[in-house]
């Protein structure tokens, strides 16, 4: 029986073998070998690798990502892989900086942002008022 096993294991690897070799080896089933098998071998190994790493960062969630996030500014922590992000905001923590925006209209609009970040541009508040006027006419 041990030798049964043993045939059957062997006759599969062959058969698993033979198939790769098909593949990668031959071109398109037939006996020509590939002219540029080496590189064609590494650029396959180097698919496989990115196709790995791809499933371990798929793999993450942002729940997951948690243990890794770091404080990227006080009371912001952050963390991101590829397709997967985690940001938490400690809103007490934050060290708001309040800035006065005058628009072309003479308006004054206070806003407060995070300490080390830059206040947003007039122009945003008046293309937002812009679309608010269009839709009232409506």
């Amino acid at each position: 029986m041990k030798k049964y096993t043993l045939f059957l294991f062997v006759f599969l690897l062959a058969y698993l073998f033979s198939e790769v070799l098909v593949r990668t080896v031959f071109v398109s089933y037939s006996p020509k070998i590939r002219p540029n098998l080496d590189k064609y071998i590494v650029h396959r190994i180097s698919q496989l690798r990115d196709a790995i790493q791809r499933k371990e960062t798929a793999v993450l969630s942002p729940q997951a990502l948690e243990e890794y996030a770091d404080y990227v500014a006080p009371g912001v922590k952050a963390a991101e892989t590829e397709g997967t992000g985690f940001s938490e905001y400690e809103i007490d923590s934050i060290i708001w900086v309040k800035h006065t925006i005058t628009l072309k209209n003479g308006e004054k609009v206070k806003v407060e942002v995070p300490k080390g970040q830059t206040p947003p541009d007039a122009s945003m508040f008046e293309e937002q008022q812009e679309t608010d006027s269009v839709r009232e006419v409506q």
